[in-house]
């Protein structure tokens, strides 16, 4: 017989009785409240793409300037694309300018800094929306909390929110 720390063993007393522990203990609620819907993205400055190509294609790697490495280095890993990570701080967008980086990864709600820069968006690396999480024992029984659940339970689906500019894939936030 498998051991019970196994994903497929069969459950026992003492893993039931864990799960029971767990579902109690930690009943966390969550739901997106459709505000502050945000892209992260990869851009590049607009015709230069063959340049950059040709670039991976001679040395083997692109420079990409980023806040945010570490969503930047699992993003390319996945890809199997070979990148080399400058980390800034401040306006990423200025990297592919004065020549530091040929592309950014930056966070990005309209699109509107990136067209001021002449920038335009390569591919899309994750969405992300704000949400709520709540203890399932403090939702039923605080009432601060359930106001707030409330609140934005009835003013979320009102909102919608403009594609991002050069979005290929444009998703818009939903409550899940």
């Amino acid at each position: 017989m498998p051991p019970s720390s196994w994903p497929w063993a069969p459950p026992t007393a003492a893993s039931a009785a864990r799960t029971r522990f767990w579902k109690w203990a930690l009943p966390w609620r969550s739901w997106s409240i459709c505000a502050s819907a945000c892209r992260f993205v990869v851009a590049e400055s607009a015709g230069t793409s063959a340049a950059i190509e040709e670039r991976y294609r001679k040395l083997g790697s692109i420079r990409i300037a980023t806040k945010y490495p570490s969503i930047t280095r699992a993003h390319f890993a996945r890809t199997g694309t070979q990148v080399e990570i400058v980390y800034l701080h401040g306006n990423i967008e200025l990297a592919p300018i004065t020549g530091m980086a040929e592309r950014i990864v930056d966070i990005t709600a309209t699109g509107t800094t990136l067209r001021e820069n002449n920038l335009e968006i390569v591919e899309e690396v994750l969405a992300s929306t704000a949400r709520f999480f709540a203890n399932g024992c403090a939702l039923r029984t605080d009432e601060r909390i359930v106001a707030l659940a409330r609140v934005f339970a009835e003013n979320a689906p009102k909102h919608t929110y403009a594609p991002i500019a050069g979005a290929s894939n444009p998703v818009q936030p939903t409550l899940s």
